[in-house]
């Protein structure tokens, strides 16, 4: 499955992040891969994260194309990538909805 997001140029988190070099930090990142990837998921929320690489910093205002594979019931493994080259890889836990 495939879906984007994209880092506004004027976010409260890149107020000094870098001056002249705006790059979104992992936990802004983070969390739009877990909303997007949620809003497609039948019954299951992310209740955790197993393991996360980021390959190449996120410059704001560039739309990121995610991608992610369900590992069975309880996990994904998901990219983040612009013009086909990766910038954050990982795995997810999942749970369903009723459980928590």
């Amino acid at each position: 499955m495939e879906v984007k997001f994209c880092v506004a140029e004027n976010h409260p988190s890149l107020q000094g992040h870098f001056p002249g070099n705006p790059i979104a930090p992992g936990v802004v990142i983070l969390n739009e891969v877990v909303r997007l990837i949620e809003k497609n998921l039948t019954n299951r929320i992310v209740v955790g994260i197993k393991s996360v690489k980021f390959v190449q910093p996120i410059q704001a205002g560039k739309e990121m194309q995610v991608h992610y594979v369900e590992n069975g019931i309880d996990s994904l493994d998901f990219i983040c990538e612009l013009n086909g080259n990766v910038h954050v890889k990982g795995r997810l836990f999942l749970s369903s909805r009723e459980a928590i």
